[in-house]
């Protein structure tokens, strides 16, 4: 017979399946509190992306007025990305271009050669239809004619 080269004092460590349970809840937990964060970031993502787009198709409708000297009052149609497209039903956003009427500068003043249009936009995902109820607050834009 051979004797085993074991000594006494060498042991084997390992967790313990209290020391497991515990890790484990601790994980669990983090990743609860990630998962209820998320909705609320992409919300915020999305309204971050809708007020970059609504600032492209601003520019946009400016842009329009300042090369033509006028800009068409009615509906515009834009894609994701803000660029405008003549098709309603491929459209994402809508912009509502109207003139308002008896406006004045800001300051009180008013001037024959300035003209104001107030844009309304909406975004309506999914093809719904573009009279949303919830249109953005309209923005005025001046320019020179």
């Amino acid at each position: 017979m051979t004797k085993s080269n074991i000594t006494p004092s060498s042991k084997q460590t390992a967790f313990t399946l209290v020391e497991v349970a515990i890790s484990l809840g601790i994980f669990a937990f983090a990743i609860v509190s990630i998962l209820g964060v998320l909705p609320s970031g992409l919300g915020l993502m999305r309204e971050a992306v809708d007020g970059a787009t609504s600032s492209r198709i601003l520019q946009s409708i400016e842009t329009q007025g300042r090369q033509q000297g006028s800009i068409s009052v009615g509906s515009l149609y834009f894609d994701e990305s803000g660029a405008r497209i003549t098709q309603a039903a491929d459209s994402l956003y809508t912009a509502r271009v109207a003139v308002p009427a008896g406006f004045t500068l800001p300051g009180g003043g008013s001037a024959a050669d300035i003209q104001a249009v107030s844009v309304s936009i909406i975004r309506h995902p999914g093809g719904a239809p573009a009279n949303s109820p919830n249109p953005s607050k309209p923005f005025v834009l001046w320019f020179k004619s």
